[in-house]
């Protein structure tokens, strides 16, 4: 019985087989306004012929799709059904006659890149620039990390970039494909990775004691889509020139480099390599704004770029795209369209400002500085809360200035022009009761430290290339050694724990024995030049040495560079400011007040973070503030908006000490970007009670956006923290975390209301 079922099913299977042979499918084509084309009958399992290319007057035929217009059809796909495939045609197609050479100059400390030249391309008579993604790939030499080894492979007017990423975490390789392809003018990748994968570790060590545990089981990826970037919908365009695939000057930096917070900025003349977010003061600032085209009319077809290149900027790395239910942002710059494509570039500044700051409405979104054809000294500023939105304003009143006022009750502070936060009168902690301490913790800050528990002659020589530069120092349990260079001068200063306040005697002697000169001025009676400094001379290079101890921190100081003073009454690259390095840096802040507390109330069982004013800052330092509150490792949530993919990984922290409290957070609306990240990985993790009112979101890290006028601001990025809850489900924190205890601002930090909650 069996085998006869067994006959009639594997007949069945042949007869279904056999009647799709013999099927045939129909293939049409809809030129969606150009010529028509001829349908094809195509045989089950049979290849397409290519068709012929649709005309359409005044447009640009770019290929055949079936479902998403983002996405060609793959004439190697066998057909197995009916299909309708449509041509997508474009306005823009662009025709390469001239380039120019322009000089690179790396502006940063971040990343050794060398200076260089760099071709720019442009049609006849054009001033929007197109770069070879080759070259830029070339010019970029140290950002980009020297041992990725790039396949480029010449396709049909396309080319295909690979690599292959090797993860030394997970001991993994990925294969990273990205192709631009000219004749359909997309851009696509296999993994959005593609475009980190190959990027060279900063000089600033951001990750200093953080360990992502990626072999635990608990951590869950959840895959994405596809990335494409279609160019047509936004008239923008690649090119080819001499068999080389162009694009837009400003598409290829952000992609390549901007999204990661390096970007190259061309203001007409000359390009200059800057990182994260540009500072307006200094002399680089005034490199990238010296332009010979300052106080100039912006030329029509660059206008026009500009305002397309930001509206692809919005569309695909605007993080809250999806989350403000927006499908286009050409309809939010719609309103404001005419004056962006106005000449006067002051009005072109005036008109991004007030889009940037209020449409958007976004605390994460921010104006940097004016393009290079303003006027060099011309820049909008933020005078009053109306020129912002509606959130962000609500945001000052009801968070910011709200708390502060809170703050100013509490410590009975005066009302001044500076924030009462800030007043010497707002301690560093306060008690609520004899068990009970809270800490006032207002940034997240992060320095360029290495941390070890002994003397490393090693992180010297990192930092100067010369061995024995200064005697060991024996004694001490915690040394951090700041790297405080510039691009001109090796600066080194030494935080040192576990020695007394005669230890400095005792190093001043072994400084003496290693042929170290003292050098002060007996007319120098107050400040940092009362001390004197240690000379020597080694391998023709001339140092200074400053050493300093702080009673108040216990703290041993030592600052080495090789900058001297001009004379010895000028001002010193060393200063021995002890406390203005513990402030610098979050978690050393955070554990000199946790051994003071430690040390001088033992009593203390209960610590709260008081991050109330916290308005966030760099992630880091605030993964390292959670190692301080539970040795355990950590799950952290996040959704890439661009790839569509979810995760959560789980972190340890490897700091030298966790304190064993029993913890709380005070919040509010104030409560901001890392500090709502902290009050969300405290809910998740179980850290904790948290008190106060419900957080002020801010679930997106910062991305740099430069457009082709030479503007400079940030968004809120593709990449968003999230909060996964025990079912598994994931939700966004950009609407807040509520708290467990609700606080009035009022009453936020009365001690009884704090005591009752905690209980």
């Amino acid at each position: 019985m069996r085998k006869v079922v067994s006959i009639i099913f594997s007949l069945l299977f042949l007869l279904i087989i056999s009647a799709c042979g013999n099927n045939t499918y129909k293939v049409t084509f809809d030129s969606n306004g150009g010529n028509p084309i001829k349908s094809q009958n195509i045989k089950h399992g049979s290849y397409l012929d290519i068709p012929e290319t649709p005309t359409k007057d005044g447009s640009f035929f770019r290929y055949w799709y079936s479902n998403n217009p983002n996405k060609p059809f793959d004439f190697n796909t066998e057909i197995t059904r009916n299909y309708n495939l449509k041509s997508y045609w474009s306005d823009t197609e662009v025709t390469i006659t001239n380039f120019n050479t322009y000089s690179f100059t790396n502006l940063t400390t971040e990343y050794d890149v060398e200076d260089g030249d760099l071709i720019l391309y442009f049609e006849d008579d054009g001033n929007v620039p197109y770069v070879s993604i080759t070259d830029y790939i070339d010019l970029l030499d140290g950002f980009i990390d020297p041992d990725i080894e790039f396949t480029y492979t010449n396709l049909d007017d396309a080319l295909e970039i690979y690599y292959p990423y090797y993860d030394e975490v997970e001991e993994k390789t990925y294969d990273l494909y990205a192709t631009f392809d000219a004749k359909s003018n997309l851009i696509q990748t296999n993994d959005p990775g593609f475009f980190w994968g190959y990027i060279y570790e900063t000089k600033t060590n951001y990750g200093r004691n953080i360990e992502y545990l990626v072999d635990d089981a608990r951590n869950e990826y959840i895959d994405g889509e596809t990335v494409f970037y279609n160019l047509n919908p936004y008239n923008l365009s690649l090119a080819i020139y001499d068999d080389l695939v162009l694009a837009p000057y400003y598409i290829v930096n952000q992609l390549l480099a901007g999204s990661s917070y390096y970007n190259v900025y061309f203001n007409g003349d000359n390009l200059y390599g800057v990182y994260g977010q540009i500072s307006t003061e200094g002399s680089d600032y005034l490199k990238l704004k010296t332009s010979s085209f300052a106080n100039t009319t912006i030329p029509n077809d660059l206008l026009i770029h500009n305002y397309d290149v930001l509206a692809f900027n919005l569309d695909h790395f605007y993080g809250l795209k999806e989350y403000n239910k927006v499908s286009s942002y050409y309809n939010k710059l719609a309103p404001h369209k005419s004056k962006m494509l106005n000449g006067d570039p002051k009005l072109l500044t005036d008109t991004l400002f007030e889009f940037l700051l209020k449409d958007m409405d976004d605390l994460h979104t921010s104006f940097g500085f004016s393009g290079y054809f303003n006027k060099t000294t011309y820049s909008p500023k933020l005078t009053n809360l109306n020129q912002l939105g509606p959130n962000v304003a609500a945001w000052y009143n009801n968070g910011l200035y709200a708390v502060d006022d809170a703050i100013a009750a509490k410590w009975d502070i005066t009302q001044t022009n500076s924030w009462a936060a800030d007043s010497p009168k707002r301690p560093k902690y306060w008690f609520v009761d004899d068990h009970t301490a809270v800490v006032s913790f207002d940034s997240f800050d992060t320095a360029d430290i290495d941390e070890t528990t002994s003397f490393s002659d090693d992180a010297f020589f990192d930092l100067f290339d010369i061995s024995n530069l200064i005697p060991s120092i024996d004694d001490g349990n915690r040394f951090f050694l700041f790297n405080n260079s510039t691009t001109k001068d090796n600066i080194g200063e030494l935080l040192v724990w576990g020695l007394n306040n005669d230890y400095i005697n005792t190093y001043k002697n072994l400084l003496i024995e290693d042929d170290w000169q003292l050098i002060t001025d007996s007319s120098k009676t107050t400040g940092y030049h009362k001390n004197g400094y240690y000379y020597k001379k080694i391998n023709d290079e001339e140092f200074m040495l400053t050493l300093n101890y702080d009673n108040n921190y216990n703290t041993f100081y030592l600052g080495i560079s090789n900058n001297l003073p001009e004379s010895y009454d000028k001002s010193w690259t060393i200063t021995g400011d002890i406390k203005s390095l513990i402030y610098s840096d979050s978690a050393i802040y955070l554990e000199s007040i946790l051994k003071e507390i430690q040390g001088d109330y033992p009593e203390v069982n209960k610590i709260g973070l008081d991050i109330s004013f916290n308005t966030g800052g760099n992630i880091g330092a605030l993964y390292r503030i959670v190692g301080f509150l539970s040795d355990e490792s950590f799950a952290v949530s996040s959704h890439n908006n661009e790839s569509k993919s979810y995760s959560t990984s789980y972190i340890q922290i490897n700091n030298y000490a966790s304190y064993d409290y029993d913890w709380f957070l005070l919040t509010s609306l104030t409560t901001f970007s890392a500090a709502n990240e902290l009050a969300t990985i405290f809910k998740q993790n179980d850290l904790g009670l948290i008190l106060g009112a419900k957080t002020g979101g801010g679930t997106a890290s910062i991305t740099p956006i430069l457009l082709p006028d030479g503007t400079f601001f940030t968004m809120s990025s593709n990449n968003l923290n999230m909060i996964r809850d025990n079912e598994g489900n994931y939700e966004t924190n950009e609407v807040g975390i509520t708290p467990d205890v609700n606080i009035p601002i009022n009453k936020l930090y009365d001690n009884q209301t704090i005591l009752e909650a905690l209980k």
